[in-house]
């Protein structure tokens, strides 16, 4: 049966974690960049990996500007005014954008695991992003 691969159908044995099982003795292993929870039965049963999303039939790394936080989920945008590169996983991957700083008033606000807060740049001060 789907999910289970074996040779004798009395002794089947659960398709094993990144991997799926059409069935049969055929044990398939995942696409790259994806995985699958033990028992997948076909190829969609293989999800993205943080860092990646779906774009047709293909993981691809998340695109710049979002993060892909969980398994076959979407991108999510970065916070107001900041950023990330290509394949980010996490809201802290997300970095201020030029002309924005972490510092606001002489307090540097830390990444939350919401992402950054960016404050526009103190009057007098240069602030190239990536903060």
């Amino acid at each position: 049966a789907a999910g289970y691969y074996g040779t004798d159908p009395s002794k089947c044995s659960l398709c094993p974690r990144n991997r799926f099982c059409p069935g049969g003795a055929s044990v398939r292993r995942c696409p790259s960049h994806t995985a699958s929870k033990p028992g997948g039965k076909h190829e969609n049963d293989c999800k993205c990996l943080p860092g990646y999303t779906l774009v047709g039939s293909t993981c691809r790394k998340c695109p710049k500007g979002s993060y892909c936080p969980t398994i076959g989920g979407k991108p999510r945008k970065c916070p107001p005014r900041s950023s990330s590169e290509e394949g980010a996983k996490d809201a802290r991957d997300c970095d201020c954008i030029k002309g924005y700083s972490q510092w606001n008033k002489g307090t540097r606000y830390g990444k939350s695991r919401n992402g950054p807060r960016c404050f526009a740049c103190s009057p007098g001060f240069w602030c190239p992003g990536g903060q």
